[in-house]
């Protein structure tokens, strides 16, 4: 019932995110943006490991390119089967295509992060609610991925795809904080 009520939910907030006007969205990208520069975990991080957003996705891509203009170290995904890791990039123009279109980096030309001090997570997703849950993509990934760390989980989302609750499971990690284009949520 669970995977069924998931599926609904992703197909839901997946057209009410492409239903935002170019116009607009660049707006709520920029409100995000700007909240999640100015926050003090932002500023007090050293490495910054995001998603690329596509499609209608939260915009990510300014953030890579500020945060690596300040001196952050940014790392992307890459994922090879069920496992995925993290890879520093010093540019943004080293992204290439990887599966399903998603921006990703060449691990053969890139560092894998093994060390996370003083990092914080862009995770992405479709959905999210006031409690820290979060509608994935249904990969389990992020899940993977931040399950045995200690890394500060923030999702960027657009007000209009929060939900009352998110359907979880024992294994879905939690998100800390929130920013959406009106405010930034501290979960």
């Amino acid at each position: 019932m669970l995977i069924t009520e998931k599926k609904k939910l992703r197909t839901l907030f997946k057209s009410i995110r492409n239903g935002i006007e170019f116009e607009l969205k660049k707006e709520f990208n920029n409100s995000i943006f700007t909240r999640l520069i100015n926050s003090e975990f932002y500023k007090n991080s050293s490495l910054i490991l995001t998603y690329v957003s596509l499609g209608s996705e939260a915009d990510t891509t300014e953030l890579i390119k500020y945060s690596l203009s300040v001196g952050k170290r940014v790392a992307v995904p890459h994922c090879i089967g069920n496992q995925m890791n993290f890879y520093e990039i010093s540019d943004i123009k080293e992204l290439i295509n990887g599966r399903f279109g998603i921006p990703t980096v060449n691990p053969g030309n890139n560092q894998v992060i093994t060390e996370f001090q003083n990092a914080i997570c862009i995770v992405p997703g479709l959905s999210f609610d006031l409690s820290g849950g979060r509608l994935g993509y249904g990969g389990g990934f992020y899940d993977r991925f931040l399950s045995d760390k200690s890394i500060r989980a923030v999702a960027l989302s657009y007000e209009r795809c929060l939900c009352e609750a998110v359907p979880t499971e024992e294994s879905d990690i939690s998100v800390s904080d929130l920013i959406t284009e009106n405010t930034h949520y501290k979960l």
